[in-house]
């Protein structure tokens, strides 16, 4: 008798550990994922695909501005925009964020740029698996 209560005991033990790492490896299943690339130099003269440019994987924070907010006034500022945002952090040039489904800008720490090929649109229970690159032209500044 005391084995089987000592068997329960370690069963239960065992399905609450499963429970909670089951928790700790939960993947998004509305949102985004994909490589985050930035490189800096020359934007001019232009030659053909890509222009010989070279990425290195982003490391710093990565910002999900939903696209309303960038509707709101006609030149809204960088911090406000940031503000607004869901953030992440990218360390190796990968992130995978949970999102609610709608369309954001994504923007970068310290590079604001509003292209629309840096906007997403996030529909329920899809993850929009994209890789998404930054080119910052020295030559504009």
């Amino acid at each position: 008798m005391r084995f089987l209560t000592e068997m329960r005991i370690v069963t239960l033990g065992i399905i609450a550990f499963a429970i909670l790492l089951s928790g700790c490896t939960k993947e998004p299943n509305t949102g985004f994922e994909g490589a985050i690339l930035y490189g800096e130099g020359e934007c001019l003269p232009v030659n053909g695909p890509g222009f010989g440019r070279e990425y290195d994987n982003y490391k710093g924070n990565v910002y999900f501005v939903p696209y309303s907010e960038t509707q709101k006034t006609p030149f809204p500022s960088f911090e406000s925009l940031k503000a607004e945002a869901t953030v992440t952090e990218s360390k190796k040039g990968r992130i995978k964020v949970e999102l609610e489904p709608g369309i954001y800008l994504i923007m970068l720490e310290d590079f604001y740029q509003f292209r629309e090929d840096k906007v997403v649109k996030i529909n329920e229970g899809d993850v929009v698996e994209t890789n998404i690159s930054f080119w910052k032209c020295s030559n504009f500044q």
